[in-house]
């Protein structure tokens, strides 16, 4: 997704989308597409895109979504 963000606009554009995105989502869907949002991409893109959260957010992120999103895929690739 973020790949094909960066080919289709601007920097600024890009710059804006994320900080309408951030202040417009609420957490619950946050918490549910951030990890897919960032599941196999160069890992400078998701640093970057920390960079620019809340500090809870990235807190949440890192200590609670990554994981539990890694342990529900870790179950379905077993299956």
């Amino acid at each position: 997704m973020l790949p094909t963000e960066a080919a289709l606009f601007s920097h600024e554009e890009s710059v804006a989308l994320e900080q309408s995105i951030i202040k417009n989502t609420p957490m619950k869907v946050l918490a549910l597409e951030a990890p897919f949002m960032f599941y196999r991409v160069d890992p400078a893109i998701e640093n970057d895109f920390l960079k620019k959260v809340p500090l809870f957010l990235k807190v949440i992120y890192k200590l609670s979504w990554k994981g539990k999103f890694a342990k529900r895929l870790a179950g379905y690739i077993a299956a």
